[in-house]
């Protein structure tokens, strides 16, 4: 539910939205928030006004420490009660007292005031928990709440990573003593410490699973013994911690990495993947896919703090398919790219691309999601069809110079900005325009099931420090689906929809008085049905090969 705390100096008065309403289901609600002198006004979505006025004489909000968003940061007023959370999801339109706060926001040269924001609708927001996670930094990581189990748990996933050296799961207490569970990936391997504060316990398997492909995992805890299985293949060992037979864990279930404040505590854990210079980093990079503990399924709507991933899995890992000839070293870049390297200089395979002949592929540049709509419905492109794998504001490059031109035109719709609706070949919009759901595909209605369209996203604004990924220009094809629709025939009917003829004759129907067009459906499927009008019985309709 949503609810306001306001003080106008005369003593606290609350609001909040209508009992049994809940609006944390990944839709978008419009809130309208208006106060005028005492009266405060609340209303969500345009019908659920909530209505209440403040206790005594006092109607000035007097505010000298800023406008926060989504968290406090470190302001700690001596007025706030309560340990809210900070809101995890997507705000846009946010106005107040007709200041556009995000626009002010986005000004704002200090770091210190924008903290773990992005400036778009992240992908994350879209997508089910069914969906891969592709951890892309080494400090990236997802959070949920803490693991329950005292005693028994079991945790599977399936994994792929080219890494040597990662945290893969960590659950601890609040101090460098507490009871930990920690999976790492420790030269290609699994090992698996668990420590119910009689001493730790390490179970490591020798199945190398850093080779680019998919590993199925499997972790199972109980009273009496620890296993670890990768593929089919079992490491177990005894459990012996004494009187200690609980596992007390009260921090926060992290996989693929830690934040700040658990990053000190697992540090001082002697966790082989934060030792010495990965203490700053370590974290897990490569793709997850069906986490469960305890058989519940845990990704992007279940996670309380993520960072640094997108949903499905975006590692391809090319050198996997040997692209460069025998003695050359395959390095890999990105997703996508590598570089063969030899002596001779040229080391690709017949048929490879490479350093010498490529460019960075746009899946190291762009994520690029299906558009998916009705036939004959029209839809904007969002964040989600075009989402940047890099962010260009990090490196000076403004929204409206990132330019996305179409480069080949849908064959059964058109592309609008603004509205305004041109000649395909001429459509340019910006990264601001997609922002602004301005850019929006139109559907013909034909009976296509598929369209695409060509686009070229090129940086401007690019000086010499800019990354050499946003000094050039790449083209990629963005996808339509078109859901079918079953459209209302089109029925032709004569002048003033009436028959006409000689009283007591006969009249052959033909197409010239009365046809149905029918795009969805040949003509041999359709089927008439006459209904008699009470009172109408002068005349009937028959078969020519069935009369009477």
């Amino acid at each position: 539910m949503v609810r306001v705390h306001i003080n106008l100096g005369s003593g606290d008065t609350t609001l909040g939205s209508p009992p049994g309403v809940v609006y944390n289901d990944l839709q978008w609600h419009q809130l309208d928030l208006q106060r005028s002198q005492d009266k405060i006004r609340l209303t969500i979505d345009n019908i659920y006004p909530e209505e209440t006025t403040t206790p005594g004489a006092f109607f000035e909000l007097n505010i000298d420490k800023g406008l926060f968003l989504g968290g406090v940061g470190s302001f700690n007023p001596d007025v706030f009660f309560g340990n809210y959370k900070y809101f995890r999801g997507c705000l846009q339109g946010v106005q107040f007292n007709s200041v556009d706060v995000f626009h002010a926001a986005r000004q704002q040269v200090e770091p210190m005031n924008v903290y773990g924001v992005e400036w778009e609708c992240s992908a994350e927001f879209s997508a089910t928990s069914d969906q891969p996670l592709s951890f892309l930094h080494n400090t990236s990581f997802i959070s949920f709440p803490s693991l329950q189990t005292r005693q028994d748990l079991r945790i599977t996933f399936d994994i792929k990573t080219r890494a040597d050296r990662a945290l893969l799961v960590y659950n601890s207490g609040r101090s460098a003593d507490s009871d930990i569970f920690a999976l790492e990936v420790v030269r290609g391997s699994l090992k698996l410490t668990l420590n119910k504060g009689g001493g730790f316990l390490e179970v490591i398997s020798r199945r190398l699973l850093n080779d680019g492909l998919w590993h199925h995992v499997e972790v199972v805890v109980d009273r009496l013994n620890a296993h670890l299985t990768v593929d089919g293949h079992r490491k177990e060992s005894r459990l012996n911690f004494g009187d200690n037979i609980f596992l007390d864990l009260h921090d926060a279930l992290f996989v693929g990495g830690v934040g700040a404040v658990a990053r000190s505590f697992a540090i001082h854990q002697s966790l082989h993947s934060l030792h010495g210079t990965h203490a700053a980093s370590g974290s897990f990079i490569g793709c997850l896919h069906n986490f469960k503990v305890d058989g519940r399924l845990l990704g992007f709507r279940e996670a309380r703090v993520s960072r640094g991933l997108r949903p499905e899995c975006v590692w391809n890992y090319p050198c996997m398919s040997s692209p460069c000839v025998d003695g050359a070293t395959c390095e890999e870049e990105g997703f996508y790219y590598y570089r063969c390297l030899c002596p001779e200089g040229n080391c690709f395979k017949t048929g490879a691309t490479g350093e010498g002949d490529s460019v960075t592929p746009i899946s190291d540049v762009v994520h690029v999601q299906d558009i998916v709509l009705r036939e004959g419905s029209h839809v904007a492109l969002t964040a989600s069809n075009i989402d940047l794998i890099e962010n260009p504001s990090e490196h000076d490059i403004r929204d409206s110079a990132v330019i996305f031109k179409v480069t080949r035109p849908p064959a059964h719709g058109n592309i609008t900005v603004d509205g305004i609706s041109i000649a395909n070949q001429d459509v340019i919009f910006t990264l601001l325009d997609l922002a602004a759901l301005r850019v929006r595909y139109s559907h013909d209605g034909s009976e296509e099931g598929s369209d695409s369209f060509g686009l070229q996203l090129e940086f401007l604004d690019t000086t010499e420090e800019t990354p050499d990924v946003f000094r050039n220009k790449y083209g990629f094809t963005l996808m339509v689906r078109v859901a079918p629709w079953n459209d209302k025939p089109n029925v032709v009917l004569p002048n003033d929809d009436t028959l006409v003829l000689v009283e007591n004759t006969q009249l052959i129907i033909t197409q010239d008085d009365f046809t149905v067009i029918d795009n969805d459906d040949q003509p041999q499927r359709l089927s008439y049905t006459i209904q008699y009008q009470p009172g109408y019985n002068i005349g009937y309709f028959e078969l020519s090969d069935a009369l009477g």
